[in-house]
């Protein structure tokens, strides 16, 4: 997700952005493909077949990151 919304992580982070680590790509046999939406949707398969859990996967990853990024963005309106 980092990837995929590196702009404005760095924007809602300002000075203390840092790219977090890829821990589990490797574990769980995501390749490294350039395409972000493809890796999401591999994450989000095989979060079904862990969990069993029917859901949309890839779909609640986004709504995390922008509940996420809009919280910090009003946390840094507020504050100014």
């Amino acid at each position: 997700m980092q990837i995929k919304y590196s702009q404005a992580l760095r924007e809602i982070q300002q000075d203390t952005f840092q790219w977090l680590p890829d821990l589990y790509s490797a574990e769980f046999g995501i390749p490294a493909n350039p395409l972000i939406e493809e890796r999401l949707n591999e994450l989000g398969r095989l979060h079904l077949i862990l969990s069993g859990e029917i859901a949309n996967w890839p779909g609640t990853y986004d709504n995390v990151a922008h509940q996420f990024i809009r919280r910090r963005q009003k946390e840094i309106a507020w504050n100014q």
